[in-house]
């Protein structure tokens, strides 16, 4: 109407201003990602009263990147990207096919735009910090198939690609994931494809580059052959979004916020050390072995002499020494 365009336009509404109350967090989607109507439970009922609260929880702070505006529009050009629509700042739990499928959360800003502005995220304008679990789906299929990773295949980044360096790492991660999402290898291509040109722009992404990283995939873990090409990400989506739901909760419930990127969180940096724990907890509540390692990626402007990047380093240290101990056992026997 002309009277709502005038408060827009007079009286200076911006977009954080506006959001809707009633929209449905809890999204149930079929194959080609359209809306199905469902029946309430009391599951879904409790997943959607606890992400109000957290999206209620979330709209107390605010959030932003400490990068220069022209260096991120000059990213964004060169990736041929959305523009960051800092409004969205709510969250939604979305399901596949049914409520045992899928189940992330989504919808973020910060989940959206290109990870090489993660680093810049602040809370509150203040430098934050994320934590990483290290092969979260590997482990996760290894559970699974009622194996323990670190038992078969020892200490080790299940990522790491020679010649290609921290850069290669986080693709390969991406080519595991790839590979057991899609349904089929062709279809795994075009996703690796897709995620070299948002993401890995030093890289190329023609078959001929692609291939053997999916080759070699398939070689370093027989045991998972037929997970790969499979339908097995419904099951995996679905447990790494209770391991999220978990960490979010414990963390608002400590008053600390934790923006979730799928398989990591981004906290601000005092309180790096909670999320640690926090995070490696979420495994053992759940009753999940092969719980991965957690991989820190620190902020442009985080200072590690903080009292919480030396309490972190307590915690990872006492965690090696006792994957160490397991690990000679396991040798012994």
């Amino acid at each position: 109407t002309e009277k709502l365009l005038d408060l827009i336009q007079n009286y200076s509404v911006t977009p954080f201003m506006v959001e809707r109350e009633d929209e449905e967090v809890i999204v149930l989607r079929d194959r080609d990602k359209e809306d199905l109507p469902y029946e309430d439970t009391d599951e879904t009922r409790r997943m959607r009263k606890q992400l109000r609260s957290f999206n209620s929880f979330l709209g107390e702070f605010n959030l932003g990147l400490s990068c220069p505006l022209e260096e991120v529009r000059q990213i964004i050009l060169d990736r041929k990207t959305n523009p960051i629509d800092y409004s969205r700042t709510r969250v939604r739990r979305k399901f596949k096919y049914d409520f045992s499928s899928g189940g992330r959360f989504y919808d973020g800003w910060w989940q959206e735009m290109p990870k090489d502005f993660r680093p810049y995220i602040t809370i509150d304008g203040e430098p934050c910090s994320e934590l990483d679990y290290s092969g979260q789906h590997l482990l996760l299929l290894y559970a699974i198939k009622g194996e323990e990773y670190y038992w078969l295949r020892g200490v080790g980044d299940p990522y790491e690609v020679k010649g290609l360096g921290e850069k290669g790492r986080d693709l390969m991660k991406q080519v595991v994931v790839c590979c057991v999402n899609a349904e089929s290898r062709l279809e795994a291509v075009q996703a690796v494809r897709q995620e070299i040109n948002f993401n890995y722009p030093d890289f190329t992404s023609t078959n001929v580059f692609i291939d053997p990283l999916i080759d070699a995939t398939l070689e370093r873990h027989p045991v998972l052959a037929d997970c790969f090409f499979s339908t097995m990400w419904k099951e995996l989506q679905y447990k790494d979004s209770q391991i999220a739901e978990y960490v979010l909760t414990d963390m608002k419930a400590r008053g600390q916020l934790a923006l979730p990127v799928h398989d990591s969180f981004v906290v601000k940096d005092q309180y790096i050390a909670h999320l640690y724990a926090t995070m490696k907890e979420a495994y053992r509540m759940l009753g999940i072995n092969s719980i991965p390692d957690l991989k820190l990626k620190t902020g442009v402007n985080t200072d590690l002499s903080q009292p919480s990047f030396l309490e972190l380093g307590r915690l990872m240290n006492r965690e090696r020494i006792q994957q160490e101990k397991e690990l000679e056992g396991i040798k012994t026997l």
